[in-house]
């Protein structure tokens, strides 16, 4: 089976080293759209017609399952997708505010993009909790991170007042992909749950794959992934590089 992979960028990665850890016996495809990134400052109708020319070649590509692994792009074309693609089946990550109010968080730092942050999902999911819900600015931190992947140092101080911002929050929610890459230098200052949303998309997808969730399949390496990349610049041969990294487990986040 062939799960394609759709991001904006190098982001969707840190959810592709997810999937694959949870089911390595899948073979994947991943097309990072860096001719448009990020997709956090696009409109709402240049997104869905990325995600639309990705998602048609991820199929003539073989893929039999669409995975969104981008918050802006789930919250703003994943039901698109589900209708135009109704004979694939699409997944699409959401920030995890649900997932941190359940487990007992009070007061929860938001980061996520602008359109991020006033699509109608997560307005849906933040109405069905108790939690306050603290927004966050991060600016154009998924274009400094997709620009600085390799030298990410750079960016430490620049991270760093996120966590001030959350200084008295109980969880911080990363509702952007990238800012997964930042999750090392965020947990430096900040001492309480940081939640990326990736859990909760895997564990969808286990349960409408096998019935279950957490499943015990042979561990594997990262390097043993069956895996084909493609972008819509010209920089496949960085990107390809960027997964041989985090598959080695040179690059930790």
């Amino acid at each position: 089976m062939k799960i394609g992979v759709i991001d904006s960028g190098v982001g969707g990665f840190a959810v592709l080293k997810k999937i694959a850890e949870r089911m390595p016996e899948l073979e994947y495809i991943y097309y990072a759209d860096n001719a448009y990134c990020p997709y956090g400052n696009k409109s709402e109708e240049l997104i869905i017609s990325r995600l639309s020319a990705v998602a048609s070649f991820l199929q003539s590509a073989g893929a039999e399952i669409i995975v969104v692994a981008c918050n802006t792009a789930t919250g703003t074309g994943v039901n698109y997708l589900r209708e135009k693609f109704s004979f694939l089946r699409v997944f699409g990550i959401e920030p995890s505010v649900k997932q941190a109010a359940d487990e007992g968080a009070k007061k929860i730092a938001l980061f996520a993009t602008e359109r991020t942050k006033n699509c109608k999902n997560l307005a849906r999911i933040i109405k069905n909790i108790k939690a306050e819900i603290l927004f966050g600015q991060t600016g154009d931190l998924a274009y400094l991170i997709e620009k600085n992947i390799f030298n990410l140092n750079v960016l430490g101080d620049y991270i760093h007042t996120m966590a001030d911002f959350a200084k008295d929050c109980d969880a911080i929610v990363l509702g952007c992909t990238h800012y997964i890459f930042a999750e090392k230098y965020l947990s430096e200052k900040f001492k309480g749950r940081i939640y990326d949303g990736t859990d909760g998309l895997v564990n969808n997808m286990e349960k409408c794959l096998y019935g279950t969730s957490g499943c015990n399949l042979p561990k594997r390496s990262l390097y043993d992934t069956k895996l084909t990349i493609y972008c819509s610049n010209n920089k496949i041969a960085e990107i390809t590089y960027l997964w041989q990294l985090i598959a080695g487990g040179y690059l930790k986040f």
